[in-house]
């Protein structure tokens, strides 16, 4: 049973992936500047969910802007 859904549409109709606890899911969308990768995951631990954006400089650059990452909690992972 998938715990993670995601979904994408393009010029080529549209996609969806499902991911498990175990395998978590993570997508990618760039432009030639700007793009994002989002990964969602589920960390065994502390029994939630975590999700980390990062926000890159396109497929021009892959290197990261800004990175982001909250548990289902809403608080910064590590607080």
């Amino acid at each position: 049973m998938s715990h993670f859904y995601g979904r994408i549409k393009g010029s080529r109709g549209e996609a969806t992936r499902c991911g498990t606890k175990s395998s978590g899911l993570t997508v990618s969308a760039n432009g030639w500047n700007i793009g994002a990768s989002i990964t969602l995951s589920y960390d065994d631990e502390t029994g939630l969910d975590t999700i980390r954006i990062i926000i890159n400089k396109g497929s021009n650059d892959s290197s990261a802007i800004e990175i982001i990452e909250r548990n289902e909690g809403n608080t910064q992972k590590g607080e």
